[in-house]
């Protein structure tokens, strides 16, 4: 219960903080951040997703070549 009440209290600050500064240059800012963040984070995410295609590719593309076998011999002389 005092969970409850510690975070009602939180939210209540902020939402009397968003009414103090509502249009306000801090509240833009604070926007701005969150869209760059939200933009940094998808950036991410459509990269780790390119990553893993382009390696379940290149699996692929090993097994048709039947290749596996040179490529284990060459990590082994690395």
């Amino acid at each position: 219960m005092e969970n409850i009440d510690r975070l009602t209290k939180r939210v209540k600050k902020m939402e009397n903080w968003v009414a103090e500064n509502e249009g306000g240059p801090t509240l833009n800012n604070m926007n701005y951040m969150l869209d760059m963040l939200r933009n940094a984070s998808n950036q991410v995410l459509q990269l780790d997703n390119q990553m893993k295609a382009y390696r379940n590719l290149v699996e692929e593309f090993f097994l048709d070549k039947e290749c596996g076998d040179d490529w284990n011999e060459w990590l082994k002389q690395k």
